[in-house]
């Protein structure tokens, strides 16, 4: 024709298989040519005309004939949309317009937070009960798989947007999983393949790391083409991966089905609002170490050695020359002595209990505030979640004063030494023991004090060792039973009380007490969640009624206008 292929035209639209070929626009106009030559030959029978009518028959048999062909994949593609919006609606609140439903739900959720901080106390709770979004998706592993029917046809550089695939979307408690595959990277270089893992956290949710351990593979006909395997921080950077994963020459000489898989274990989930590392404990183990932590800084406070030490005995030595003659006897000593100088020792318990007062506030407060999160989600009843989390603050925070004033009458009640325990006797006899029974084994503290030296001392001296002895024995009567009369008292105003009697009276009484319009308005989800819930199904309502037209279609039934 003598006209340059660029200025080329075709006047009706090119067929599937033309665009499949990428056949140039020049024989396009060839065929063209042909199909008005048919016109021409068949006008007289009346099968074909140069008119508008024909021109919009011919320009319809050819879009039925590309609907007919992409039929099959826009279904399937349909279909896999249909499943994620289900799955995207499924995971979002739905309003309660019914206020008797209302009062009955908050009733429920109250109860099962309830029901998870007991279980917590006895170590029941499993880890998703306690922080579902975090910690259920911690430990755990899953698989995820991609597969590529025809790989020649995928890499073809006309398939668009048909180029990135992606694997059917899984989960880990809320966090989602996916495989993203591009059959062409289309880099300047090279057409390489690059396959990446995309994970998406949960709205709301403060991570702050999340160590995620994985290994991608490729298979073409069931041969291994390629293995990578990596460790990443996901919160850095949500998607990740290689690219290239197969180089451009390695995917050019594959072809038939390809099989993308990926092995995934999530190492480590860390909340930004978790102040301690858990490592996946219960209340009751967080408790039992903050017990374990009080014991060992009580005992840290004065060793064994320190009561039989020479620093000690020379302190003792100092005050009872300060308070010589004060019965009006030679070489007696004042009663109360042990009693300042146990005082003395006192003097930092009172900072020690704060602090384990503080400890195990901070942590039950914290497990109870992380159960009230994951039993009443924010986006489903944000203003519920907000009083009830505001009212057991308050309750904790009553308990923490009741509690600082039983701890300071227990710190009180040592001012004064008396006690009816034996354990005050035995051991003070045990040391006379350790001392002058040869046979015994002497413990390494007692070491100076053997019995040829005491023999050589002088009444006062011995009267000092006397002393010595029975300040440590008090001590260690002391000690014991202070600790236990802490932990006690803290276990009963910080976790029992609270958990078993004051807080579900208390959430009930200021959630249901009102009206069933505010009711109703407690229990709203948030507005942006109702207004994507309403998006979603307004989509997924189109899409089934497509789905439906779909199904009714028959491919081997021509239009009308065809006819």
């Amino acid at each position: 024709m003598g006209i340059p292929s660029q200025m080329v035209y075709a006047v009706r639209n090119r067929t599937a298989s033309e665009n499949k070929n990428n056949l140039p626009l020049v024989e396009v106009r060839r065929l063209e040519m042909i199909e008005m030559e048919k016109m021409f030959e068949h006008r007289s029978e009346g099968k074909y005309g140069l008119g508008m009518e024909a021109l919009s028959k011919q320009l319809v048999r050819i879009q039925y004939e590309n609907i007919c062909e992409t039929l099959p994949l826009t279904r399937l593609m349909i279909e896999e949309r249909v499943k994620v919006l289900q799955h995207s609606i499924d995971a979002l609140p739905e309003y309660i317009a019914d206020a008797v439903v209302c009062r009955s739900k908050a009733a429920e959720l109250i109860d099962a937070c309830v029901c998870c901080l007991k279980d917590q106390i006895h170590g029941h709770a499993s880890l998703e009960n306690t922080f579902s979004n975090v910690e259920s998706c911690e430990g755990k592993s899953l698989e995820l798989s991609l597969v590529v029917k025809d790989w020649k046809e995928a890499r073809k550089k006309d398939c668009g947007n048909a180029s990135v695939l992606y694997s059917e979307e899984k989960f880990l408690g809320a966090f989602s999983f996916q495989l993203e595959l591009h059959c062409r990277t289309d880099g300047e270089d090279e057409n390489s393949v690059g396959l990446f893992l995309i994970i998406e956290v949960p709205k709301g949710e403060p991570i702050k790391k999340m160590i995620v351990d994985y290994s991608c593979s490729a298979f073409c006909e069931g041969d291994e083409i390629v293995t990578e395997s990596t460790s990443n921080d996901f919160i850095r950077e949500q998607i990740w991966g290689w690219e290239p994963f197969i180089s451009e020459d390695e995917a050019d000489d594959l072809s038939g089905k390809m099989t993308f898989t990926a092995f995934i274990y999530v190492d480590k989930v860390t909340s930004e609002s978790e102040d301690i590392d858990r490592d996946g404990r219960m209340l009751c183990a967080q408790l039992s170490d903050l017990q374990d932590e009080f014991l060992s800084n009580i005992e840290s406070l004065h060793s064994n050695h320190f009561f039989f030490s020479e620093h000690f005995r020379k302190s003792l030595a100092k005050d009872i020359i300060a308070t010589r003659g004060g019965l009006g006897l030679p070489g007696s000593v004042a009663p109360h002595l042990p009693i300042v100088v146990l005082k003395r020792l006192r003097k930092n318990l009172a900072k020690m209990c704060k602090e384990y007062r503080q400890s195990v506030f901070q942590e039950c407060k914290m497990t109870a505030t992380a159960i009230l999160c994951n039993c009443i989600k924010e986006s489903a009843h944000p203003q519920l979640l907000l009083l009830l989390e505001k009212k057991m603050g308050d309750v904790f925070e009553e308990q923490m004063k009741v509690l600082g004033t039983h701890h300071a009458s227990i710190i009180e009640w040592e001012d004064s030494m008396h006690s009816s325990n034996h354990y005050f006797m035995d051991t003070v006899q045990s040391i006379r023991e350790n001392i002058f029974d040869d046979g015994s084994a002497t413990p390494s503290y007692l070491a100076d004090l053997d019995p040829e030296r005491i023999k050589f001392m002088s009444n006062e001296e011995q009267k000092l060792v006397d002393m010595q002895i029975e300040i440590f024995a008090y001590w260690k009567l002391m000690k014991k039973r202070f600790v236990d009369n802490i932990i006690m008292s803290t276990h009963s105003e910080l976790v029992s009380k609270p958990i078993y009697n004051i807080l579900k009276e208390s959430m009930i009484k200021v959630a249901l007490c009102k009206n069933d319009e505010d009711m109703v308005s407690l229990l709203s989800p948030a507005e942006d969640a109702v207004e994507e819930r309403t998006f979603l199904c307004s989509r997924l309502k189109k899409l089934v009624e497509a789905l439906e037209l779909l199904e009714g279609f028959d491919e081997t039934v021509m239009p009308r206008v065809l006819l």
